[in-house]
């Protein structure tokens, strides 16, 4: 048996910029590179390619650090929450979580309504833990739907789960709105008209606008959201966004300043290229760089 090994796998990892887990592609640890060259020979003899260096090699981490030390911790709280565990060193762990992420988690769904005081589920959170979605996602649509705003908030979903639609380094999108989320609602409507069937536009993915689009799709479902509902606005969309973040609604440091402090007591830096510059209060998705 032949085996070729690229070196790469794909962990879940917290990405600061939207307050969710992601997948992302790293490299992989020693323990992993012996692991995967052993397939080469489970029945026979075989061999393994590898597509690094010896060098690169020598610089592998000895073993892959657990995605309990790694990613967010707060579908974790939510599900400890739900079997009634408020105390999470009475189970046998694996890999304890990491005691102060775990609080950290506990106290954003205490922000999300998810828990009260007491750090018991709430009604609120027990539909939340239905949802398989981050409880921020899943605040969003369920309190999204019950004003009116249940398709918005299946995009919105979509739209932070999913890889953006939009390029990093792209320059030749032009922002429309005073929302940087709006701006590709209003792509993905379009998109769906027929506009962008064919073919990506110019820095953007046509297989980001299919995977956006059929996530949607099955949260629109999931949750029943059938009737009418209220048309995209930057307002709906702030209004939502304050709902999935609300420890992210940052108020302006100072006049004409590009700095604001978020409520949860953090520092954050609106990009140069963001058209809300100047607004005094504001709340983040997509995130910029983070003063600390």
């Amino acid at each position: 048996m032949v085996v070729i090994d690229s070196g790469l796998c794909r962990q879940l990892r917290f990405d600061p910029a939207t307050g969710l887990n992601r997948l992302v592609t790293t490299r992989i640890s020693a323990a992993s590179a012996s692991q995967r060259a052993g397939r080469a020979g489970r029945t026979a003899p075989g061999t393994c390619y590898r597509l690094w260096t010896e060098h690169s090699q020598s610089t592998l981490i000895p073993f892959t650090v657990p995605e309990i030390r790694s990613s967010d911790l707060s579908s974790l709280a939510l599900e400890l929450a739900l079997w009634g565990v408020n105390d999470p060193a009475a189970l046998s762990w694996l890999d304890v979580p990491p005691a102060a992420a775990l609080a950290e988690a506990r106290e954003l769904l205490k922000k999300l309504g998810a828990l009260d005081h007491n750090f018991l589920i709430t009604q609120l959170g027990r539909k939340m833990a239905l949802l398989p979605l981050h409880p921020r996602l899943g605040h969003l649509i369920i309190e999204g739907e019950r004003r009116g705003y249940g398709e918005l908030a299946c995009d919105m979903a979509a739209l932070l789960t999913e890889r953006d639609i939009i390029s990093r380094s792209s320059s030749h999108v032009t922002q429309v709105s005073d929302s940087d989320i709006l701006d590709r609602i209003e792509l993905v409507a379009d998109w769906r008209k027929g506009k962008n069937c064919s073919k990506g536009t110019e820095g953007m993915d046509s297989h980001s606008f299919s995977a956006v689009d059929r996530m949607a799709g099955q949260l629109k479902k999931l949750v029943g959201t059938g009737r009418a509902t209220l048309p995209a606005t930057a307002q709906a969309v702030g209004l939502l966004s304050a709902l999935a973040y609300p420890d992210r609604i940052g108020q302006q440091r100072e006049p004409d300043s590009s700095r604001y402090l978020l409520a949860n007591g953090r520092g954050a830096t609106l990009s140069g290229r963001s058209s809300l510059r100047n607004a005094a209060t504001l709340s983040p998705l997509y995130g910029g760089r983070g003063e600390g």
